[in-house]
């Protein structure tokens, strides 16, 4: 089931997306928005991260491809985006169906150290997910400052590894440029940055999600209709 957000988080959510319509700075569109409407920084990080221009939404929109397309291609993964958006979908914390059409969540960029069984746990959701849409090869990139990101990539060498496709694990200083440099390939992330640069893009964490849900997994899902 999907909740809905509050009308004056909404409000201000319309507020924002006008002010990015109109060409107006990100920055001192947000600022005016959150002074306007007294929210809070959780609300303004919301606003921030899932609310978008129409043009940029429709540039994404236009990228993402469907679950089917992903046979015998390439598969990118931005892995700790993708890994703590479906963290926080289990540990029952809000995600956030985007303007932009891509699932987000509010947390911070790094895994807690007492959260690594749960990662585990979401390394075998994605091996699940990954045989169901057959790539023929995935490459997993982890940004190599988060902390226990070598302990990290051989849990996930160990847990999603298979038969059926060519699996790839690259620990990197930066996992969003790194993902943009490999050519030919379908990137999975949320991430704006690469969202916007990407050839082909794909919502994994949505996907998984997705597949939980058929599971009867408890998921606190939102989305921002504006």
């Amino acid at each position: 089931m999907i909740k809905e957000i509050h009308e004056l988080l909404i409000e201000a959510a319309k507020d924002y997306k006008y002010l990015l319509n109109r060409g107006y700075p990100q920055k001192s569109s947000l600022d005016l928005v959150i002074s306007r409407y007294r929210l809070s920084k959780y609300e303004r990080l919301l606003l921030y991260r899932c609310v978008h221009s129409d043009d940029l939404c429709r540039i994404i929109k236009g990228k993402k491809v469907h679950p089917s397309d992903i046979k015998n291609q390439l598969l990118i993964i931005d892995g700790y985006n993708v890994l703590l958006t479906i963290l926080t979908g289990i540990k029952r914390e809000p995600l956030y169906l985007c303007d932009d059409g891509f699932l987000r969540d509010l947390r911070g960029a790094q895994p807690r150290s007492c959260e690594y069984d749960l990662l585990t746990q979401v390394a075998e959701f994605i091996k699940y997910s990954i045989t169901k849409l057959k790539p023929r090869k995935v490459i997993i990139i982890l940004d190599e400052n988060v902390s226990r990101s070598k302990v990290h990539s051989e849990m996930l060498k160990q847990k999603i590894e298979s038969k059926e496709y060519e699996l790839e694990i690259k620990l990197c200083k930066k996992a969003d440029k790194e993902a943009l440099t490999i050519k030919e390939g379908i990137v999975s992330s949320s991430d704006i940055v690469i969202l916007q640069h990407a050839e082909k893009v794909f919502d994994l964490a949505a996907f998984v999600i997705n597949e939980l849900k058929k599971r009867n997994f408890h998921i606190e899902l939102y989305e921002l209709k504006i």
